[in-house]
């Protein structure tokens, strides 16, 4: 009986399988608008720095108010930048790359500990480094 039941079920399994769609439609890219209906983050460097301070300081003001989803949308974006910029200042030196991936990290830890003050921290610790970006 159960091996009678066991070959309904794998031939009821085949059947539904088999009839599966296997036609791939090509859909042509747009411009990705995800967090919170942003685009895609872009520009030079400055502009990408730019954008880090401002959603350094939209988190930090997110954080401070106790609107931790807010911080949450703007630390996903603050990623998205970091991706966008990371390659343009790998000229720049090791060190400066590592330098702002920790206050890209600060700005992690504030959001996923609740800690206004390091969001706080990251955004003074960018401002520096716009001060000293290469013309």
């Amino acid at each position: 009986m159960r091996r009678t039941l066991a070959i309904s079920l794998l031939f009821v399994v085949s059947l539904g399988a088999s009839g599966c769609a296997t036609e791939v439609i090509e859909a042509e890219l747009t411009t990705t608008t995800t967090v919170a209906g942003r685009p895609d983050p872009s520009g030079d460097v400055g502009e990408l720095f730019d954008q880090l301070q401002d959603s350094f300081a939209t988190m930090s003001e997110a954080l401070a108010e106790g609107d931790r989803n807010r911080a949450r949308e703007e630390l996903d974006y603050v990623e998205r930048i970091w991706v966008a910029l990371e390659p343009q200042i790998v000229g720049f030196g090791e060190q400066f790359v590592e330098d702002a991936r920790r206050i890209v990290d600060l700005a992690v830890t504030a959001v996923e500990r609740n800690r206004p003050a390091d969001a706080g921290k990251a955004l003074r610790f960018i401002e520096l480094v716009i001060a000293a970006l290469p013309n």
